[in-house]
Formats: structure tokens, sequence, C-alpha cells
């Protein structure tokens, strides 16, 4: 296999951005054609003798211009890759082309221009023409940066657009009398300049090279530094460290040679240091470092590569005034003509770009930029060197420069192309010297650099149980080459399939399910179009179900398999497959299906047998009943992903019966996608919830949720594939990138870590109350919404909201005989029965003295209060008894009758422990003074522990020190911190309203929802035993326990919280009247911000903002 050809085959993806010199190729040359469809229209630098114009002036061309091979190349590399894309119109092109830069230039350094160019739109700031020199205090930093102790001064800097700009004005001004010598290979604007100047000779074909030109051999065995005493005599030595294309960077001592060759010959050193902040070894950065080196050396550098100014353009050249000619006349003198004459002095904007570089900022930030694209060298290096390629450069350069033996650049450009859809720029280009080898660089984004080098050997193949298969670790599932999800066109499925397959893709999955036998169709001609070796690709498909309903009969499976093979265009398949065996009998499955697919393989109809389907437990159930070895694989789908990783369980068992297991869905049927699910997708809606929670925290924070679900899929390598389905050249190509970036840089496990958090079910932490020994979930379940208060609640949703909350870890469940008429009691009764759980795992509070007909808390209607609640809600006691909004009663009374009364039940073991609640925090003080320690164990606050009031903190020392239990209800201040707002019988004030509802609006207006931030604002506080909120609905439960995992996981979002609170602050701790006037008090108009230093009996409410 030649080297290029391991290479493809590897699917490695090489770049070189070249800046291309003379090559080996001709326009005219009939080798450098490639078929085209139709004529592509091409950049032309050299004017062909067959173009036929109508009127000729009578100025003669410049012969010089006629000595350029080809012109400049890349017009010659856009009409192949324009050629190319016609081919294959669906191909990604990756195009490293230029050595562009792609990360952005440096805020610190764009926000200087932007002030620049602002300061020109204003009288006081307006300047023209610049000095052409280029400003001094740019010239003075450029000096003290790059130049300090080196005798360079700032007098001694012309700042330009470009060291290449600098490179055509220098020859300019050497003319055309002089010599020149350059590194073979090297930047070929050298050449090219020295060619059109006409210090040059013709060009031989037969060498590459042009006369007159001294080509200093830079080759691996001579450490890309040439052999000086091999080297001829010329005026100009051209010289590039670290060097461009190969990386290459010069020693202190080899450039003390150079120096040394130079001043020996009188000749004129034109260093070129573009890439010096990217050395890591102690070589000079400069070649002023050099001794004697002002006496023979200029050297041009630029921004380009530091700070991604190749747009902005700005460079400088150095010229030492010690620098003469042989008449003693100094160099920098004409080369200030040159630049006074042909050049107005760079934009004043890009100076002031520029000088921004040189502060501590800027260079900080350079310094950045370039340790970024440093990082993608290693991807490329250990790409090539893994494939046993000989590498260069990288360590000290943005580029890397890879030998490919024994073949022309241009072949290896061609062969790239036409098999990677990679544009690279054959090594040619820089020179003879650069035959047979390829320059990549990794100046672009980390992602582009995988995508480039995207290879078949990393497409890990995995044995499949038993079997003796071994698939990719990415599979192809051909469900969307049956149009199931959108149209897919025939050209676009055979091209998705043959991109699969060269990128080491094997095992193709498909049905006569999907699509209505369309996608058996369309992968048959697909995989027939390869025209390779049937052994080369594995194939399964699947019997059983059908568009027209499922069908696991002896008779049907086989007529079922006959067809597909059939469609398939195939002799027989890999892999059959009984699909979705849980919509039949599984004995039937076991005792006539599987049977009749034996009968198939012995007539070689296919090798294997599979079952798929998605409950984990008809596995076992079948494996357990079938002879072992009957069944050889199995293929689960939406059990191996970030959300549900079940089919752990069950790897040692199918491990242990030698069953190959294929994984499906990463992405659990589009629950991980930016577009979400479809409709009809049966998860819950708080799986949806936390799904779609988890998408948009990898949108916000740059990341593809896709890519993440499949790696984490891909990781476990005990699965041996990972079906995907694909429909396009895009999406081929997007899944093998995944999978290339799991094994080269593995899993962003930050977000990984936080998607993980989002979607983890919460473990609902338990708190203790009080005194009690009681531990209540922190979230408690509030069942005033099963008493059809807020609108009907079906029995049946009412039981599933009690059972899911059970399920989340919720056991705090509180009602009242007030709520909906005793039929929140009822409700909640028949859920907890339904439960089927021991009464022990619950813990159940109701409440006294409040009913739809009223308030009455006499002894003797507590005491028939209780005997109804326990019947309705068919419990022998209950954990906690409350006094219900005592502020509507005598407080003595409260004190003197109605806590005797519950003392009386609790030692009746009607109830555990007594509570009490209300919304004025003063009346808990009031009678907890005046009862004996410990007889009221719970205090029931709402409406005091929110964001807009949470006066109950004040409150809670003193009930600590009583030994109560708090439990708080209402975190969304009965209705004020919602979208569709309070009721219209909220007592609030307008002020607080119209408060209440700007924070809303804030919220929804950042995509935020304030019922979330309100609640695991309340949650937060671990002084709080739990908090009450009304549920009603399965996704009510989900959404509220989603909101303790985020809060556990991610934490409150702080930044919304604190605009929320600015919002409120006007109106912070501001409440409502409730209640009756008591006797020994005076009766507050409002409540507000409890005082603990008053005496409680003299406690009093405030109206306060």
């Amino acid at each position: 296999m030649s080297a290029t050809h391991q290479l493809v085959s590897s699917m490695i993806s090489s770049s070189s951005s070249t800046f291309l010199a003379p090559s080996n190729f001709n326009l005219r040359s009939r080798n450098a054609c490639l078929p085209m469809a139709k004529r592509v229209n091409t950049c032309k630098c050299v004017a062909t003798p067959q173009e036929k114009i109508e009127y000729k002036t009578k100025v003669s061309r410049n012969s010089n211009m006629s000595k350029l091979q080809a012109g400049y190349l890349f017009p010659e590399i856009a009409r192949r890759r324009s050629a190319h894309l016609l081919k294959y119109p669906d191909a990604q092109i990756i195009s490293l082309g230029i050595g562009d830069t792609t990360e952005p230039i440096p805020e610190v350094i764009t926000s200087a221009m932007a002030k620049k160019a602002h300061e020109l739109s204003t009288v006081e700031g307006y300047s023209g023409y610049g000095a052409e020199q280029g400003a001094k205090p740019l010239r003075a930093a450029l000096a003290n940066t790059f130049y300090s102790g080196l005798g360079i001064g700032e007098d001694d800097i012309f700042v330009s657009d470009g060291a290449k700009c600098d490179i055509s004005r220098l020859q300019v001004m050497f003319g055309s009398n002089v010599t020149i010598a350059v590194q073979d290979p090297s930047y070929p604007a050298y050449v090219d300049s020295s060619v059109i100047m006409g210090q040059t000779g013709q060009f031989n074909t037969d060498v590459q090279k042009y006369g007159n030109i001294e080509y200093m051999k830079c080759t691996p065995e001579n450490g890309f530094f040439p052999d000086l005493s091999k080297v001829g005599r010329t005026d100009i030595i051209f010289f590039c460290s670290p060097n461009n294309p190969t990386g290459a960077a010069a020693t202190r001592e080899q450039l003390k040679q150079l120096v040394d060759f130079a001043k020996k010959n009188g000749s004129i050193i034109v260093y070129d240091s573009a890439y010096a902040m990217y050395m890591s070894d102690d070589n000079p950065r400069s070649i002023f470092e050099i001794p004697g080196a002002e006496e023979v050396a200029m050297e041009t550098a630029s921004f380009s590569k530091y700070a991604g100014f190749t747009g902005v353009r700005l460079g400088w050249t150095v010229i030492p005034k010690q620098l003469l000619y042989s008449d003693g006349f100094p160099v920098a003198k004409d080369f200030n003509r040159i630049v006074c004459t042909g050049f107005n002095g760079a934009s004043n904007i890009s100076q002031a770009g520029a000088l921004a570089c040189l502060t501590p900022e800027g260079l900080e930030a350079m310094h950045k930029v370039i340790g970024f694209y440093k990082e993608n060298t290693n991807i490329i290096i250990d790409t090539f060197t893994s494939l046993g390629y000989d590498v260069y450069g990288g360590k000290n350069a943005p580029y890397v420069w890879v030998h490919f033996p024994n073949q022309s650049s241009w072949d290896v450009f061609a062969e790239i192309l036409e098999k990677t859809h990679v544009v690279t720029t054959p090594g040619s280009g820089f020179g003879p010297g650069g035959e047979g080898f390829v320059r990549r660089e990794h100046l672009r984004g980390m992602s582009q650099i995988q995508a480039a080098l995207q290879m078949k050997s990393l497409m890990e193949l995995r044995p499949l149980g038993n079997t003796g298969l071994k698939v990719s670790a990415v599979g192809f599932g051909a469900s969307p080459l049956g149009s199931h999800y959108g149209p897919v066109a025939e050209a676009d499925a055979v091209a998705a399939v043959r991109e699969a397959f060269r990128f080491g893709i094997n095992f193709f999955d498909t049905s006569p399910y999907y699509g209505g036998t369309l996608s058996e169709k369309v992968l048959g001609k697909a995989l027939k179009a390869l025209q390779v070796p049937r052994s080369d690709y594995i194939v399964a498909t699947k019997c059983g179900r059908y568009e027209e309903g499922f069908d696991f009969s002896a008779e049907r499976v086989r007529k079922s398999i006959d067809e597909s093979l059939e469609r398939l265009q195939l002799d027989y398949v890999d892999i059959l497959h009984c699909h979705d065996i849980e919509f039949e009998s599984l004995d039937k499955i076991v005792s006539e299906t599987i049977p009749a697919l034996q009968r198939l393989k012995q007539e070689a109809k296919t090798r294997f047998i599979g079952i798929t389907g998605l409950p984990l437990h008809i596995y076992s159930y079948v494996l357990d009943r079938v002879p072992p070895g009957t069944i050889d694989v199995i293929l689960s789908y939406c059990h191996y992903g970030i959300n549900d990783s079940t089919l752990l369980d069950i790897l040692p068992y199918l491990k242990s019966k030698g069953v190959g297991v294929i994984s499906a869905s990463p992405l659990a049927m589009s629950l991980f996608t930016e577009q979400g699910p479809p409709e009809w997708h049966p998860a819950s809606p708080e799986l949806k919830s936390v799904c779609k929670a988890a998408v948009a925290h990898c949108k916000s924070k740059g990341t593809k949720i896709t890519k993440l679900a499949l790696q984490y899929s891909l990781a476990n390598k005990e699965i041996s594939s990972v079906l995907v389905g694909m429909g396009s050249v895009s999406e081929v190509e997007e899944n093998v990138a995944a999978f290339t970036e799991l094994k080269g840089l593995g899993m962003d496990q930050e977000t990984l870590s936080e998607v993980e958090a989002i979607l983890e079910p919460a473990k609902m932490e338990l708190r203790p109350l009080g005194n009690t020994g009681l531990k209540v979930s922190t979230v408690g379940f509030g069942a005033s919404p099963l008493g059809s208060v807020f609108g009907p609640v079906a029995e049946d949703d009412a039981v599933a909201t009690v059972r899911e909350a059970f399920r989340l870890g919720i056991n705090f469940f509180d009602t009242s005989p007030y709520y909906g008429g005793t039929l929140s009691e009822k409700m909640l009764g028949k859920a907890l029965k339904a439960l089927q759980v021991p009464r022990s795992d619950y813990i159940v509070a109701t409440k006294c003295g409040r009913y739809e007909e009223g308030f009455d808390f006499s002894a003797e209607r507590v005491t028939k209060s209780i005997e109804e609640s326990l019947e309705r809600l068919q419990l022998d006691y209950v954990d906690i008894l409350h006094c219900h909004d005592i502020e509507f009663g005598s407080l003595d009374q409260i004190v003197s009758e109605t806590i005797p009364a519950l003392q009386k039940l609790k030692q009746e073991g009607k109830t555990r422990f007594i509570g009490i609640t209300g919304l004025p925090l003063h009346i808990f003080t009031y009678v907890l003074d005046r009862v004996p320690p410990g007889t009221v164990d719970v205090v029931l606050s709402y409406c005091h522990y929110g964001i807009n009031d949470s006066t109950l903190l004040d409150l809670l020392p003193y009930l600590k020190s009583k030994g109560v239990g708090v439990i708080s209800a209402s975190p969304l201040a009965m209705g004020l911190l919602t979208e569709q707002g309070p009721p219209e019988w909220h007592p609030a004030s307008p002020e607080l309203k119209s408060a209440c509802k700007a924070a809303v609006t804030h919220c929804k207006s950042k995509g935020k929802k304030i019922t979330k931030l309100a609640m695991q604002y309340s949650l937060a506080n671990e002084e709080i035993s739990s908090v009450l909120v009304g549920m009603s609905s399965v996704s009510q439960v989900e959404e509220n326990v989603a909101a303790v995992a985020e809060l556990q996981g991610l934490g409150m979002d702080q930044e919304t919280l604190s605009e929320v609170e600015a919002i409120l602050e006007p109106v912070k701790n501001q409440t409502w009247p409730s209640g009756i006037d008591q006797k020994n008090e005076q009766s507050p108009s409002r409540a507000t911000k409890f005082n603990s230093s008053l005496e409680p009996s003299v406690v009093r409410s405030r109206i306060t903002k």
C-alpha cells in the first residue's frame, strides 16, 4: 500500500496552509487537469496565448512576469476545490488553506482600535497622513518589547502593513542586479518577488528551480539548517526562523554561523521572524541576539499570527543604522525613501491595535491565542506519528511538516482531496526541497483540527459477543433513509452510506418497518453502489414489526426475510432481529419465532439471530428459555444514555451468555436534540422538561448535547456498537467527528457533570422537624389542589400525582378538611392507600378549626374533626394535627381550650404531634409563650419566607430555642410570583402586586421561570424543615423535584435572583391583614417584620417597605 493510500484509507484529513512558490505543475499540463462536469471560472494570474482579444495596446509586458510558474498557485487549488464540489455536492470541505487564523482578535486589542476609529470622527481626535515610518509610540513599544538590550532603537523600526508587503518593498529597493539565496523549502514570496524584479534567470523544469537563485537545501538530515560550506556567495540571503514551512527553529550556534557567513561574503540577511513568539526552546527570537548581526542583517515581523491580524494588517521591519551598502550608504535611508514613495504608512487604527498588543494585557491575550493554536499541534503530530509518518516542526512554530515518501506532493494533494474532502497545498509549492512533503498548520479551531484528522483507523471495531464479527463503534442506523423523519433523496442516501463506509463505519442496521420498506430499498442501492466485497460490511435487518402491524408467526418471518433480501439486493444478512418483541407474547417468541429464525440461519439467509425491544426484562425472559447460543445479539434502545444507563445492570448477564450488545438511540429518540422530541414521544412531561433544560444548558455553553450524548454512549466498550440514525453526509461526518474527539481528547467532563446534575432524579433531602424525631422531605406535598380548589382534578390524576411524588422521595403530605370541603382529604386518603407501602413510610399532616362553613376551635369540634379526617384519609392516626389559621380565633381560647384538646388526642394516639398555623408571625410567640414547653411541636407559616418576604428569618432562632419544627408554605406568595398572577381576591396591596408582576415579567424576558427561582429560594434555607407546594399533576411534581435537583447540582441563578430582589426591594417584607381583633392585643392592620426584641405580649405589626 502506498503511503498516501495508507493515509486516506486511515481517513487522515491532512491540511497544508502554504504561501506557495513555483511548483512542479503547469496549468497547460495535461496532468494538472481534472475532469469537470462543466467549466469552472477560475482566476488566472498568467494570461494564456489562446485567449482572443479584440484590441491590443502598444505596451510590452514585463518579461519577468512570464517566468512565474502558474502564478501563486491558490487559483489552481480553488479550481480543483470547485471541481471536487461539483463531483461531491454534499461534501463538507475542510480547507485549512492559506494559514489564516480563526481565533477572534482579543477584546483588549479591538477595543483600542474601536476607540481610535471613534476618535477619527471627532475634531480633536482626527488625524490624516501619519509618519511614514510609523507612529513613534508604537515604534518605541516594539523596540522595548522585542529588542530590549539588543541595540535596536525606535528609529531603526519601520511600521508597515505586513511582513509580506515589506519583502516586496525590499526587493524594489535592492533592484534587479542583486543575487539571492533562499532556504529550500521556504516562504514562496521570497522567490516570486525576486522573479518579478528580474533578479533570476528562467525556470528549469528539470530541476524545478530558477536560474541565479542559490537554493540552500534544508532537510531532516541536516536539521533543516543549510550546509553553508556548500552555499555560494549571494548579495541577499532570505532566512526564516522558526521556518515556514518546516517549523524548524535555528539555534544560537546556527545563527552565529549564518551571521559569520554573511560577514565573510559581504551579504545582507533578510531575517523573517514572523513566528518568533511561538518559540518554546531557548533559541534566539531575533537575529539581533547574535553579536554583529546589526552589520549584516535586517528583520521583518508581523502581528498576523500573534493577534489574528491577518485581516487587520500590521507588521514591521528593523533596519539598523549600522547596516551599510558597499559604498557606505545606510540601507535604512534607502528603505525610508521606498516607504515614502510607495507607502503612506500603516492605518492609524491598525497601529492603535498594535500598540494595545504590546500592553501587559495585550501581551497576555496574545500568549493565550498562541497557546490555543499550539495545543492543536499535538493532535496533528500524534495522528501522523501513529501512522508511521515522519513528522517535523510544531514545537516552535504553528506548522507541522509531514513526509510522504516516494510520492509527489500533487499526487498526495489529489488523493487526499478525493478521499477525505480536505484541501491541502503541496509541499513542492515551497520549492523543490518540499517535494514529497505536505505542510499542515494548526491556526484553526479545535473542532476543525479534529475534523481534519478524522481517520478510518480511529473508527474502532469491537467484537460482537461470540459471533466473531467486529462492528464499528458507531453503527449506521438506516431508519432515516426510509424518510422516517423527513424526505431523504436517494442520491443523498447513497452519498451518506458511501461517506460512512469511507470513514470506517461497517455496520448498517435497517428494518422493513422503517419507511414501509423504503429504508431497506435505499440501503440496498447504496451498499451496491459501494462496489466493495460483501464481507467488508455488516448488515442487520429485522422481522415481526411492519407498517401494517406486528406478526411474529413462523410463516411471516420466513416471508419477511425473503422480501428483505430482495430489497437489500443481498444473498444473506449478518443479523436478523426479532423486532420489538414486547408487543407479542414472549412465550410465542420463544416457541415459534426463534425456531423459525434458527431454520433461516441453517439456510444461510442470516448468519446470526438477535432480539430487540425497550423493556430490559424481555431479554432475560427469552434468553433463559432458549438453548445457550441461540440468541447471538440483543439490540436495546434508550437504555444507555446520559439520562438512562440501566442497560449497565444487565451487561454482566448478557456477557455471561456470550451475547453481543448493540445500543440504539443515544439521543433518547430526540429528547437530546435542539428541536426536541416529536409530539408522540411517550416520555413523561418531567423527563421532557429536564432534557429540555439540559439541552438549553449545553446550548448556553456553546456545546452540542447531541455530541455529548453520543460520546457518553460510545465510551463504554462493553457495548459493541451504538446505532445512530443518519440520513446525510453532514450527519455522518458529525458523528464520526464526535467519536474521533472522544478518542483523542475525551469527553467534556465538566459539561457532562452539569448535565447529569440536571437530569439526576433528586435525592430528596430529609430534614429533621424540630424535636419530633420526624424527618420530612424538603419539598412537602401541599394537597389543597387535590380538593379541586384551583380547578377540577380527576381521582386517577390525584393518585398518579401522589404516587410520583412518593417515588421521587417526597414523604410529607399536608391537607385539611377546609380544602375543597373535605375533598382534599378524601383524595389524598385514596392515593396514599394506593401506594401499598408501610404507613411509617410517609408523614401526613391535617388540620382542625377551619372548615368550609367557618371557624370553630372548640374542644368538641376539634375532637369530632379528627375522627372525620381519619375516616376520610383512611388512616388510624395522623403524624401532625395543626390548629388551622389561629389568628381567626381567640388566641386565648387556642391556648386554654383548643391545644389541651389536641393534647388529649395525642395521648389517644390520634395524632403524634401538635402544630399551629397562620399568617401573622406574632401569633406563634403569643401561643408558645403561654403553653408548657414541648406542647406545640410544629408551626406552619405561609407567605413569610420567599423572595418578596423573608420575615420568618427573624423568628427562626426563637422557634429553634423552643424545639419547634418549622414548615413554610406558599413560596409563590399565594400566586403573586406566578405568570398567571394572583386571584382577584388576593389581599396584597396594589403596590405589592405591581412589583411582583414586574419581577415575573423580568424573569420571563430572560427565559427564566420565577416559580422555580422562588421555590429554590425557599428550599435553600436548611433551617426550614419543609417547603409546602401545592401539587395536582405528575408534571408539577416532576417540575418541583427537578428544581430541587438543579438547586443541589448547579445552585440558584444568582444573577436573576439579584435582579428580582432589586425589583422587589421597594416592597420587601410587605404583607397583608389576616385574622380578627384579639382581646388582649391591638389587632395589627398589617403584619410586618418580626421584632424578636419586643415582649411577646406587645409584638406589633407595622407596615414597612
